[in-house]
């Protein structure tokens, strides 16, 4: 593999960085009906060292269903403290509301949504949820496991999952790993707002895997060496989606599913204290 000159690397990235940097400080809108909120993790080449840092991301989903990356930041750790500095920025630029955010199961994050967005409906990540409850689990029985958690998070209402749940905590898994059913227990309030929506609505807040898939293509860039802090925003600045920053990110549902793209368009200019919680609602013709 040919080498490249740091001279051309810092060419490349002095190109790359004023762009970024407003595309960064850009005015966004005043509603998101949907955001995820999650960080990724990447060696970086800071002052001579290679440090793992957290580079904060958030991608809005608008009234009209098309995703939007609506900002980068990058921190030593990710943390709730640091999430609310970026909360307040995403204000300051312009966000009003949020109505569903959807989290890792940080400690401190919901109260930090909170603090910045009053109304925001907080929805865990149920993902992280599982996977952080095979931590708890041997690998030979985690596929058994993952099989009596899906009757909790695939269950028709809150009701019937918290039934769920108890279940799995009196049966035997929950009862050799009794650390799951308390996980899930500690999350629970921000679990429960996703029972609230159909399946293929579910499937949308179900995860925060559209992140992952900028961590996938990040990794897949710095695979050589590590980067520089400049680096890795440009790297990111040139990935689809932020690079042309009028051109939105695939849609927010499945192309196969169009009742969720029906359900994802938003009434902008609803009345607050009339309109539900419900940032897929579609108020009624007439």
């Amino acid at each position: 593999m040919a080498e490249v000159s740091a001279d051309l690397i810092s060419t490349v990235t002095d190109a790359v960085i004023d762009e970024v940097t407003t595309w960064q400080n850009r005015p966004l809108e005043a509603i998101y009906p949907l955001v995820f909120l999650d960080a990724i993790r990447v060696k970086i080449r800071d002052e001579g060292l290679v440090r793992n840092k957290a580079i904060h991301v958030a991608i809005g989903v608008r009234a009209d269903g098309a995703k939007e990356v609506l900002g980068l930041w990058i921190e030593q750790n990710e943390g709730a403290k640091f999430w609310l500095r970026v909360l307040n920025e995403l204000k300051n630029r312009g966000v009003e509301d949020i109505l569903l955010a959807v989290v890792d199961g940080l400690k401190g994050f919901p109260e930090a949504i909170a603090a910045a967005y009053p109304e925001t409906i907080v929805q865990t990540c149920i993902v992280h949820l599982l996977r952080h409850s095979m931590e708890f689990a041997s690998w030979k029985d985690r596929r058994a496991i993952a099989a009596a958690l899906k009757t909790v998070y695939d269950a028709v209402d809150d009701k019937a999952a918290e039934a769920a749940l108890t279940a799995f905590e009196d049966g035997p898994w929950g009862e050799k790993y009794a650390a799951i059913g308390k996980a899930w227990r500690r999350a629970w309030q921000e679990v429960i707002p996703f029972f609230a929506f159909p399946r293929e609505v579910r499937r949308i807040l179900y995860t925060t895997d559209e992140i992952d898939k900028f961590r996938c293509d990040l990794i897949c860039r710095q695979r050589f060496s590590p980067v520089t802090v400049v680096q890795a925003l440009a790297s990111i600045g040139s990935l689809p989606g932020i690079r042309d920053m009028n051109a939105p990110l695939r849609g927010a549902v499945p192309r196969s599913s169009p009742a969720a793209a029906q359900r994802c368009a938003f009434g902008a200019g609803l009345d607050r204290g009339t309109a539900p919680r419900d940032p897929f609602f579609v108020p009624k013709a007439g």
